[in-house]
């Protein structure tokens, strides 16, 4: 099975940005002197905010990924065929990720969205701490941890098909001590 989907950083910047200056409008209006506090709060268009604002962009994207790794290591029930990528086109990052089958695809749309979120949420735990407002970044590391086991359940392994194996009667015996006992099956 192939999930693909992309996370596009221009939204996630803008979501990033109205987050930041709310945060900074609500501390201005609390404290009328509080306007340079509200202008350092607030990640702006300036070359300095977006050079931060693509560095968290890159390493948020990076976390993600080893979310995933750190979920599809093999172990002695999968047999080790996935495989995660990125690649980046213009104002897109976009992931395919090959798993087993039983993986279920269906919840491929809340794995975009949470992988999405993970992302913006990493990067406005990071501004808050750059910003030195250690408290306002608090509630993304309980967010950030909410969002990862949101994502690994998105990749429930789904129930196993239905044997296309068509049989209509099963013979077999089992030896015990005190002789054989046999038995029988059949596909009613």
């Amino acid at each position: 099975m192939k999930i693909k989907f992309d996370i596009t950083k221009s939204l996630v910047f803008e979501s990033v940005k109205t987050e930041t200056y709310l945060k900074g409008s609500i501390d201005e209006a609390a404290n009328q002197g509080a306007v340079k506090l509200r202008y350092n709060e607030t990640a702006g268009d300036i070359e300095a905010h977006e050079r931060k604002l693509e560095k968290d962009f890159t390493h948020g994207v990076e976390r993600l990924k080893s979310i995933f790794v750190d979920f599809f290591i093999p172990d002695h029930s999968s047999i080790g065929d996935t495989s995660i990528s990125t690649t980046t086109s213009g104002d897109k990052v976009s992931f395919v990720m090959e798993l087993p089958r039983r993986f279920n695809g269906a919840l491929t749309d809340a794995l975009a969205n949470y992988a999405s979120q993970y992302v913006e949420e990493f990067m406005l735990y990071q501004w808050w701490v750059s910003t030195t407002n250690v408290k306002q970044a608090e509630p993304y590391v309980s967010s950030m941890q909410d969002l990862e086991n949101r994502i690994k359940k998105c990749l429930v392994i789904s129930t196993p098909k239905v044997s296309s194996s068509s049989y209509e009667e099963v013979r077999g015996g089992v030896y015990l001590d005190d002789g054989k006992t046999e038995f029988n099956g059949t596909n009613a």
